[in-house]
């Protein structure tokens, strides 16, 4: 065989890897710009916005897409622009949270609670999230009860706060998203000190408990909770 006969197919072979090669790299590109992105979303290339807000998501049942195999899922839209939120996701296991957020909403944060750190999945704009995983968060669906006080005072120790800002709780999803898109401020038990703003005014109250609320200002030692 002459050498004239082997040049097409040499340099064939050599276009071929040339090929190869820039699709590895394109390949590289994409899963490092989409490192990026998903650091970018929980803000770690984002500036500094305004206080964090944290708002809580409670979902007992997810819903069941075509996919029989696939875990229920359970749809999340975070409509809080210019805002810092840290998100809180609670369930019992086996579920597929699908977070998305708007434009200009900062997700700094993203807590799990469940049974398991590998019964559930979270996906932020359908880039899987390792997150972090509080397996002590109790699951409840209602702003009230020993159990919601216990979330309460968990949360606002942990985030050096006197109140969450928004609680969802829904026992079964479906296809619709869980919006937060909104601050929650007539929900009183959403604070950590919530008898004092269910006290209010005490003038008309009898002489006794003025006495005694008067007191406990100065003396917190004891508290009733109900």
């Amino acid at each position: 065989m002459r050498y004239a006969d082997t040049m097409p197919q040499k340099f064939g072979d050599v276009g071929l890897a040339v090929i190869q090669r820039a699709f590895k790299l394109r390949t590289l590109m994409v899963h490092l710009f989409r490192c990026f992105l998903a650091g970018l979303l929980l803000g770690l290339a984002a500036p500094v916005l305004a206080e964090r807000e944290v708002h809580v998501v409670a979902v007992g049942k997810g819903y069941q897409t075509k996919d029989v195999y696939a875990l229920p899922e359970a749809r999340v839209l975070v409509d809080r622009p210019g805002q810092d939120v840290s998100l809180v996701l609670l369930d019992a296991g086996d579920m597929h949270w699908r977070i998305e957020a708007t434009g200009g909403t900062n997700i700094s944060e993203i807590v799990r609670s469940g049974p398991r750190r590998d019964a559930s999945e979270v996906t932020l704009f359908d880039i899987p999230m390792a997150g972090l995983h509080d397996p002590g968060l109790p699951l409840v669906f209602k702003p009230w009860g020993r159990d919601f006080r216990l979330l309460v005072d968990t949360l606002t120790a942990n985030y050096g706060t006197d109140h969450i800002d928004s609680f969802h709780g829904v026992h079964q999803v479906y296809e619709d998203a869980v919006r937060v898109d909104q601050i929650d401020t007539t929900t009183v038990g959403l604070a950590r000190d919530y008898l004092s703003k269910l006290v209010g005014n005490s003038d008309d109250l009898p002489p006794d408990i003025r006495t005694w609320i008067e007191i406990r200002k100065r003396d917190r030692r004891f508290c009733p909770r109900f």
